[in-house]
């Protein structure tokens, strides 16, 4: 990837995470349109950060749910709140 990317990936995450939080606070409904465009804006943006590699992806989901391996003091750059709405917008994946 080009720096260009990185920086542009890094946008569309930080912008995707205030969307995943304002939408989780604000009584969305997860199974719903704006759900699941949300939903499917996340998918995208892993699909790409992962370039759609199956075992890439893996190891990524492995690494966000498996906190017991995080260096102290590091945070998931999303709340709980925001978690449980993914988790109920995939389908529990």
């Amino acid at each position: 990837m080009h720096d260009e990317e990185v920086e542009q990936g890094q946008r569309d995450w930080t912008s995707l995470i205030a969307d995943v939080e304002a939408a989780a606070t604000g009584g969305v409904d997860p199974k719903g349109p704006q759900g699941q465009t949300l939903a499917q804006r996340w998918r995208n943006l892993i699909a790409a950060f992962t370039g759609g590699n199956a075992v890439v992806h893996d190891g990524v989901s492995s690494l966000w749910s498996d906190q017991t391996h995080w260096p102290q003091g590091f945070a998931r750059p999303w709340s709980d709140d925001a978690q449980a709405f993914l988790a109920a917008a995939m389908g529990g994946s």
